[in-house]
């Protein structure tokens, strides 16, 4: 196992930009998109966002601290390499991994296209803090 010191700070800003991400990309964005293409309505989803936030936390901080993890023990401190890293952690593991859900799971190609992007823009976002604030 590869032993690390990493920056908790950057870890910790890295999961609330990706939170910060998530809220505008489905607001202000692409909120209606999203809603037609899932089936869902704001009021639905509105009983459960408190619970919803506080998971979606938890789970880009632990996205935060494994990405800094990688980004560390690779030895990535400069852009370009962090943004070779985070298109590859986001294109290579996460969207190539949702894909086969969605297509089996009978949802459009827009709301992939929608949660593609939303999870590409917080991992690479999540990639250059961790990996250039150390």
């Amino acid at each position: 196992m590869i032993s690390v010191d990493m920056n908790y700070w950057a870890v910790l800003v890295a999961a609330v930009a990706a939170q910060a991400i998530a809220g505008i990309w489905y607001s202000a964005l692409f909120g209606q998109r999203w809603q037609a293409n899932s089936g869902r309505t704001l009021s639905g989803v509105a009983s459960r966002a408190r619970r919803g936030q506080l998971i979606a936390f938890l789970c880009n901080w632990v996205r935060a601290g494994v990405i800094a993890w990688l980004a560390y023990g690779l030895g990535v401190g400069t852009l370009l390499p962090a943004v070779q890293l985070g298109l590859g952690i986001g294109l290579g593991l996460a969207v190539a991994g949702m894909i086969p859900h969605y297509y089996f799971s009978g949802h459009t190609r827009q709301l992939l296209l929608i949660d593609a992007g939303q999870v590409l823009a917080a991992v690479l976002a999540m990639t250059l803090i961790v990996s250039l604030w150390r």
